[in-house]
């Protein structure tokens, strides 16, 4: 599996364990600068996108946002051996 599917993943189980839906997901991406639409968590989730290493403060931060989890960037890249 590669890195991206790995952190969409680890984003799929904090989102879910924090109970926010992708729609709220993706309106705290926006607010922390990400110029995402909706199904673009969906991708994220699916392997589908490639992520950025400069996307990521911003997906921890809309990730805290919307599931009041403190998530850290081991949490995203569980499971990655990085």
């Amino acid at each position: 599996m590669n890195v991206s599917a790995v952190i969409g993943a680890n984003v799929w189980n904090l989102r879910v364990a924090g109970r926010a839906t992708q729609k709220e997901l993706a309106e705290a991406a926006r607010h922390a600068g990400l110029a995402w639409a909706d199904t673009r968590v969906s991708e994220l989730e699916h392997g589908r996108m490639n992520v950025s290493v400069n996307n990521l403060p911003a997906i921890i931060s809309a990730l805290r946002a919307a599931t009041g989890i403190d998530v850290t960037i081991a949490d995203l890249l569980k499971g990655t051996g990085l």
